[in-house]
């Protein structure tokens, strides 16, 4: 069972979330929260296997967050969901320690192979902005802005 804190601002999403993510046989919903610093809180409390984070949140964003959960709950890999397919939030995401990268217009399915993917240790992007992912992986930079 992999064990998901799911860190979402607007609350429907929220639900959507959490009843997509139930569905799933192999996956548990521990906490879900709206913000980040809720979020670390609920990481230190629960020590998910993965924290699903919206990366912008009210009282501390979700790439403020990625590094106090991994501080506080090393074990717990992260993974960032967001609407905004900008080549800053996604180096930032990936310099702050997510292993993925999801975009909100995601497939049902998408969702819960990020999770696998980085619940196992694997990079995971949406395919709109793998390109730019790879690129920075690889030492080669992006540009600010949209990717």
């Amino acid at each position: 069972m992999i064990n998901v804190l799911v860190a979402e601002d607007h609350p429907i999403v929220r639900d959507v979330l959490s009843r997509l993510l139930e569905k799933e046989s192999d996956l548990e919903v521990v906490a879900m929260v709206r913000s980040g610093e809720k979020a670390v809180n609920a990481a230190i409390r629960h020590h998910p296997h993965v924290a699903v984070l919206d990366v912008f949140m009210p009282e501390m964003d979700g790439i403020e967050a990625i590094e106090e959960i991994l501080v506080q709950s090393p074990q717990t890999r992260v993974l960032m969901l967001s609407g905004f397919n900008n080549n800053e939030y996604i180096r930032k995401s990936l310099e702050a320690g997510a292993l993925g990268y999801v975009l909100k217009d995601f497939a049902r399915k998408d969702l819960v192979l990020a999770i696998h993917a980085v619940y196992e240790g694997h990079y995971y992007f949406s395919e709109q902005i793998a390109e730019v992912a790879k690129l920075y992986m690889t030492g080669g930079g992006v540009d600010e802005g949209s990717a």
